[in-house]
This record gives structure tokens, C-alpha cells and sequence, in this order.
């Protein structure tokens, strides 16, 4: 498999010369591109002050988080190439391990031995992690330097994803310091009754008396898979159109974070599971995303309640507008050149919003509130990038 995405001319202007961006690229992408970051960055030692936070994070565990999240973007990125160009992906195999059997065998012991010893999804991680690897290892010198050269430009563009989603958590935990977490969970809800004509927990529990348990339990699953997405798309654009199309794509995601930052202060809410006093209760309690639900309106009272904290909490609070939606869309609009890989993820997509509103996560407002911050997010950056230097 090719780690490299064939990318169209008229959308991604490559470098000359055979070489490809450099981090020094950064120094001559717009600064007013970053500004949103920089001025939270600048105020966030005074707003920790203002909530009795501690200038601690817990960088261990924030540090672990994304390693992981890294390994399995990268994973997502190589199936999403594979679905692009399946008859090439199929190609290579086909020339690795088709004409030796032996190979063969070797191969599906080793894969059902790494299976049985840490488990399915992480041995099929690591597999499709190894078998990109191993591709770019195998290519010739002068294509090779050019591939390593295309990985350093992601470094400048996960930094700051990384400081982006890092200043984002902070705010919304400090924001629960101050602002009553489930304010307008209410409004919602009616909104949700009045204009769709039932509620999101009506109709979670309607369906749960329908369907097996398993169906609960594939919807949670699809729901944490969204995450990496975003990795995955940060590697491709970064792959295909170098540092400064992949920190546009990061920065749009930004973007999107910090107008939540900004909605959700001024319409504080947590959820339809804060509201459903039978949510606990009717649906499967053995689902990470009740126990999280859980967690979350237990730290959320406690931010609240001004009880002191260790370390800067990393929860994630905003019901209102549905980040799980604007990401993916946000994604898809930066994937649109790739008819197969935005037809998968459209596909999954889909699935996700069922998963969304039947695990409880979010009112029908919210996805209407994820779909006009992904759209003013993509409008700003873009325009943001038309700006030339100085």
C-alpha cells in the first residue's frame, strides 16, 4: 500500500523543484490564522487564577491520550487510502502474498496469535500501522526522503491540534466554574418537543424496547470512533498538500472549538441524558458512554460546587452546539476531492448521528447548532487563508 494520497493540481499547489514543504512554511502562513489560540493562551493563566485552578495539567496522561489517538489515525488514513485506490492496495497485496503460500500461512498465524494475545482492535491497529511502515520503508531512496519529508510537515499541524484541544478542555471546565452546567437543558428539550415532535429520550427509549442490547453496544462503539477522524484527515491533507493545508484543517477545527467555547458560556447545557430521569435506568448500563455520562454530571457539580482540584479537569461538557456532528462535517468538506473516502465516512457518518441521539448525547438543537458552527468555521478560515502575508 502507497502511503502517499494522489491529490488534484487544482486544489493542492505541490512545491517545486521534486521537494516537498518544510516546517519552515509556518513562518509564512498568515499569523492572524492563529490569533484565536494566541489570545487564549495569553488569558489563560488569569482565568485559572479566576476559577482556583491550578497551573497543573496532567501532560502524562494528555501526552498518552494522543499518542493513542495518533496511532489510530494513522491506521484510519491507510483503509481510508485503501478505499480510494482499492485496486492498487489490492495490487501490492496480491504481489507480498499471493504467490507464496507459505508467506501466507505465516501471515494468518501471526495475525490470529496477536489477535487472541491483545485483542482485535488493537491487533488490526497495529497490522495496518506495521504494513504502513513497512511500505514506505520499502520504497526507493529519492521517494522515501521525499515521504519523511511529508511526515515532518504533520508535526507542526498535530502540535497544534494538540495545544488547540488542550485550550479548549480547559476552557469548557472552567466555564462549569462559573456558569450552572445544566442552565438551558430545558429549553432545549422543549425546542427538541415542540419543533421535531418528540424528545430525544422518548425516543431513545421507544427504540431500546425494539432493539437487542448488542445494537446499543455497536452505536457506542461508533460514537468513540469519530475522534479519529480528525487524525486520519490530518494526515492525508498534510501528506497531500504539506504544513500549510494541514494546519488549515486544524485550525478550521479550532476554530469550530473555540466558537463553542463561546455558545456554550452563553447556553450552558449538559444533554438529554441530564434531563431523562429514567436514562440510567431503561437503557444498558454497561455502555461506556453511560458510565462517562455519569462521571461528567458528577465533576460537572463538583466544578460547580467550587470544591478544589489537583490538577486543570479535562471534561468535556458542551451539549449545545453537537461538536461530534461539526467535526465530521468539517472533515468531509476537507476530503471532498476523494468521491470514495467522503462517500465511507458519509456512510459511518450517518450512523454516528443515530448513535448521538440514541446513546443521549445530544437534543436535535444541537445537531442543528454542529452544523452552523462547522459551516462559519470553514467560512473563516478560508477566508482567514485568502489574506495575504505581510
Amino acid at each position: 500500500m502507497s502511503t502517499s494520497v494522489s491529490s488534484n493540481p487544482n486544489v493542492y499547489k505541490q512545491p517545486s523543484g521534486g521537494k516537498f514543504e518544510s516546517a519552515s512554511l509556518i513562518s509564512r502562513i498568515q499569523a492572524v490564522h492563529l490569533l484565536p489560540t494566541f489570545v487564549l493562551l495569553a488569558f489563560v493563566v488569569p482565568v485559572l487564577h479566576r476559577v482556583h485552578f491550578p497551573l497543573i495539567w496532567d501532560w502524562a496522561g494528555l501526552f498518552q491520550s494522543f499518542g493513542k489517538l495518533a496511532l489510530q489515525s494513522v491506521s484510519i488514513a491507510a483503509v481510508l487510502y485503501a478505499i480510494e485506490r482499492p485496486a492498487e492496495v489490492l495490487a501490492r497485496f496480491r504481489a507480498q502474498f499471493g504467490r507464496d503460500v507459505r508467506r501466507s500461512i505465516l501471515f494468518a498465524a501471526f495475525v490470529a496469535i496477536l489477535v487472541i494475545a491483545v485483542g482485535a482492535q488493537f491487533a488490526i491497529t497495529a497490522l495496518i500501522d506495521c504494513v504502513a511502515i513497512i511500505e514506505v520503508v520499502r520504497q526507493d531512496r529519492s521517494r522515501q526522503r521525499r515521504l519523511q519529508d511529508r511526515a515532518r510537515a504533520l508535526l507542526p499541524a498535530a502540535a497544534y491540534l494538540f495545544v488547540g484541544l488542550v485550550l479548549a478542555f480547559t476552557y469548557t471546565n472552567a466555564i462549569v466554574r462559573v456558569r450552572f452546567f445544566g442552565s438551558y437543558d430545558t429549553a432545549f428539550d422543549r425546542f427538541d418537543a415542540r419543533f421535531f415532535g418528540i424528545t430525544v429520550h422518548a425516543l431513545a427509549h421507544h427504540v431500546a424496547g425494539l432493539v437487542p442490547p448488542g445494537f446499543f453496544r455497536a452505536l457506542n462503539f461508533i460514537y468513540y470512533g469519530m475522534f479519529v477522524q480528525i487524525g486520519a484527515t490530518l494526515i492525508i491533507c498534510g501528506m497531500s498538500g504539506g504544513t500549510k493545508r494541514s494546519i488549515q484543517f486544524v485550525g478550521t477545527i479550532a476554530v469550530a472549538y473555540y466558537l463553542a467555547l463561546i455558545i456554550f458560556y452563553l447556553f450552558p447545557s449538559q444533554g438529554p441524558y441530564y434531563v431523562c430521569p429514567q436514562h440510567f435506568s431503561r437503557l444498558p448500563y454497561d455502555l461506556e458512554s453511560y458510565r462517562t455520562q455519569k462521571n461528567l454530571l458528577q465533576n460537572a457539580m463538583y466544578l460547580w460546587q467550587q470544591k478544589p482540584v489537583r490538577t486543570v479537569p479535562m471534561g468535556f461538557y458542551i451539549a449545545f452546539p453537537c461538536m461530534h456532528i461539526a467535526q465530521p462535517l468539517i472533515v468531509l468538506w476537507f476530503l471532498r476531492q476523494w468521491k470514495r473516502m467522503v462517500a465511507a465516512l458519509v456512510t459511518y457518518d450517518l450512523l454516528l448521528i443515530a448513535a448521538i441521539i440514541l446513546l443521549e448525547w445530544h437534543y436535535f438543537a444541537d445537531l442543528l447548532g454542529g452544523v452552523a458552527v462547522a459551516i462559519t468555521a470553514i467560512l473563516l478560515t478560508a477566508r482567514i487563508s485568502q489574506i495575504k502575508p505581510s
